[in-house]
């Protein structure tokens, strides 16, 4: 599993993609915009959305956390 980490990753930056009624549209944990950027889908609701990101984050966070500088295999 690849892992991310930066000053705007561990700030919780978020970059809007698109439009909250597109199907396509995502929020991005990463001001940059490549592909392998970590993206939340909007859900039905605003509280599921921002679950996801909080749960998301965390996750990072903890790989970041325990790979350090050295990712796994």
């Amino acid at each position: 599993m690849e892992y991310y980490s930066c000053y705007f990753l561990e700030q919780m930056y978020l970059t809007f993609k698109g439009r909250i009624d597109d199907k396509y549209s995502s929020i991005a944990l990463c001001c940059e915009t490549t592909e392998g950027a970590p993206t939340i889908p909007y859900e039905e609701t605003p509280e599921e959305t921002l679950k996801n990101i909080v749960d998301k984050w965390k996750q990072i966070m903890e790989d970041s956390q325990q790979y350090g500088n050295t990712p796994p295999e």
